[in-house]
């Protein structure tokens, strides 16, 4: 799991979340972070780009040859059973191509987070991984963990067999911890987005014929997941509390269209109780 863990530079190291006027609002009131389903992101890819590296792993090594279609099945089967949510952040603060996807188009705002302390909330903080290599590095270890541990008495008849419950139960864990990588991966298209992601699994579990979401067993005491739509698909999130008694937001960065001077932002910081955190305007000109 430390291949893609996101390491500050220092201690001053910040990661930014860009964001609407209103979600700027919300995280400063009820001092959370939202994590969602990453399937529900901008990205239509999301997640799918590592599956499609997966697909190139299964295909480069004859010992897959006669278990490709097993194994492509099985990792199907996994992914609708775990879901990954997620919250984004850029190593930059003040990028247009940011502003203009996640920051209302120049009207919203950047949140500048502490890296160190992001990293002690609940869940895992990756460095997203632009890099074809690593990825499929990621997968052949990967690969060779989750199946030799959860199948090592059917390997050599893993064309024919189908995978038990018992046998999802025991790979479980093993593919979480994969599913997290998974949410690490992009294409290397997006690579100057300088990606960092808080990210915590949940699974869906389907008892009595009833399906529903929840955390693995050793995920801790984590808030309610609730539900939002976006479009007509219903999305899976949680609101995350900061840490009690830290105050991760360092700065805050204005958008390059945001009409509202700095003043106004530090009065609002003032009066909700955060203390010494920058305000500053984009320095890009975009109209």
């Amino acid at each position: 799991m430390r291949r893609f863990e996101y390491q500050p530079a220092d201690d001053s190291a910040l990661i930014y979340h860009y964001c609407s006027p209103m979600t700027l609002l919300l995280i400063l009131q009820n001092r959370t972070l939202r994590l969602s389903d990453v399937s529900c992101m901008n990205d239509s890819k999301e997640l799918k780009w590592g599956v499609e590296v997966l697909h190139q792993v299964l295909s480069e090594s004859s010992f897959y040859n006669d278990r490709r279609e097993k194994l492509q099945n099985m990792f199907g089967q996994y992914l609708t059973v775990l879901k990954l949510l997620a919250v984004c952040f850029s190593e930059e603060g003040d990028m247009l191509n940011q502003w203009r996807a996640y920051g209302a188009d120049g009207t919203g705002f950047s949140i500048g987070f502490s890296g160190a302390e992001v990293r002690t909330m609940p869940g895992k903080t990756m460095q997203v991984t632009y890099d074809l290599d690593r990825q499929r590095e990621m997968w052949r270890e990967g690969i060779v963990m989750a199946v030799r541990n959860a199948f090592r008495d059917k390997l050599a008849d893993l064309k024919t067999i189908e995978p038990t419950p018992e046998d999802v139960t025991k790979v479980m864990q093993d593919f979480s911890m994969l599913m997290l990588e998974l949410g690490a991966m992009k294409n290397p298209a997006f690579k100057e987005e300088r990606e960092v992601r808080l990210t915590h699994p949940v699974m869906v579990d389907a008892k009595n014929d009833v399906k529903c979401v929840s955390y693995p067993n050793t995920a801790g005491k984590m808030p309610e997941i609730k539900f939002q739509m976006r479009g007509s698909k219903p999305c899976a999130f949680v609101d995350l509390p900061f840490i009690d008694g830290v105050q991760p937001i360092k700065e805050i960065v204005i958008g390059p269209k945001a009409d509202v001077d700095a003043e106004d932002i530090e009065i609002l910081l003032g009066t909700l109780g955060y203390i010494g955190v920058k305000v500053r305007k984009s320095d890009i000109s975009y109209r």
